[in-house]
């Protein structure tokens, strides 16, 4: 079966559907890691990754897969100390993170044009595949990440108004997911299949108990989890005002259109939560409670169908300003890198008397090459 990381199951035969239920967790970021001191380096990571996505043709699985690279590298594996300082060494592995997930996605990609629109300093330039090779190491060479995008189609095919939905609603509400930590505890499937019921929900508001059950009766699918991931998903839905579309082409269940500033009566009894912006051909107004860093949206060929979705729209994953000089305190702390032990010779313990002999055995190397 050929690999498309867009669109990665173009059939859905059970023997391959349980294979990527089996293997979902491997590519999933390690148990705590969303609670755990990484997320402040994730933070830099983050940063990092959406400064130097900027392209002329954006495609943002590009950054969505690359987080998903240092999510499971950074939680499983400890930093290498490649250039010395902690924050340095976050870049370096959040640059080899995106262009190995360029590689993956473009078999055109050149890594000298990159450097060069990016402006990489030498420092970077000169260790990036050593970095990378650790990386690729660090996640077992798991490049093709089974992600959310794997179980899209499945869902979609589950439920009556699966294919009213567009499909770009769907890639942006699991893409944008990815820029929050938090997100990171579900498996991929359950990301799936919240991001439909959030559709489902905002679009078909009369048909989600529905959809609901139907996903339900997916075995591998807990009710608990997905209630969980789905109220996160619709409030990120919410503060993001991300773009919601139908497919009109299609006649599934009442006709419905929610304009910027409306809000449907038939959901404010329910949820508070509701007044979501619909703003058909226009991107979503910017917020200003949070630093988003502009990314502009790539325009869509006019005979481009819902079969090859789009991947160009504005992500709208929250910045984190370094300004502050205490977070290079923070974040260069011997919290993410313990310092070298110095040992007293004198003190008689063995991890002494290893110090001393290995510092011994350095001098009288010293004093031959003299």
């Amino acid at each position: 079966m050929d690999f498309d990381s867009g669109n990665p199951l173009p059939s859905f035969e059970q023997q391959a559907l349980e294979k990527f239920f089996n293997e979902e967790r491997e590519s999933m970021a390690a148990e705590g890691y969303a609670v755990s001191k990484e997320a402040t380096l994730r933070k830099v990571a983050l940063n990092v990754i959406l400064k130097n996505s900027k392209c002329f043709n954006f495609d943002a699985f590009i950054p969505y897969l690359a987080m998903n690279y240092f999510d499971r590298f950074i939680s499983r594996n400890q930093l290498p100390n490649v250039l010395g300082r902690v924050r340095d060494d976050i870049v370096l592995a959040a640059i080899c993170c995106l262009t190995l997930a360029w590689k993956v996605r473009n078999q055109a990609f050149r890594f000298i044009y990159f450097e060069r629109d990016n402006n990489l300093n030498e420092d970077y330039k000169r260790h990036i595949l050593s970095m990378e090779l650790q990386i690729l190491k660090g996640i077992n060479w798991r490049l093709r990440a089974v992600t959310a995008m794997y179980f899209k189609e499945l869902f979609v095919g589950k439920i009556p108004v699966g294919k009213g939905i567009m499909r770009r609603t769907l890639n942006e509400i699991i893409i944008q997911a990815q820029g929050d930590i938090n997100f990171t505890q579900y498996k991929p499937s359950v990301m799936a299949a919240s991001s439909l019921l959030t559709a489902c929900r905002l679009l078909y508001p009369n048909e989600y108990n529905q959809c609901e059950r139907d996903i339900l009766a997916t075995k591998h699918i807990k009710e608990e989890e997905l209630e969980s991931c789905v109220k996160r998903t619709y409030e990120m839905c919410m503060n993001k005002q991300i773009l919601l579309e139908r497919n009109e082409k299609l006649k599934l269940g009442p006709q419905r259109k929610v304009e910027a500033g409306e809000t449907s009566s038939s959901m404010l009894s329910k949820d508070p939560l509701q007044d979501i912006l619909h703003r058909p051909g226009k991107g979503p107004i910017q917020e200003i409670s949070e630093i988003v860093l502009e990314i502009p949206e790539t325009r869509m060929e006019p005979d481009e169908s819902d079969n090859e979705p789009g991947l160009s729209f504005e992500l709208k994953w929250r910045l984190w300003s370094s300004d502050n000089p205490e977070d290079d305190i923070i974040i260069d702390s011997p919290l993410f890198r313990p310092p070298v032990p110095i040992f007293d010779p004198n003190d008689g313990t063995d991890q002494a008397q290893a110090g001393h002999n290995s510092t011994s055995f350095v001098q009288c190397i010293n004093c031959i090459l003299m």
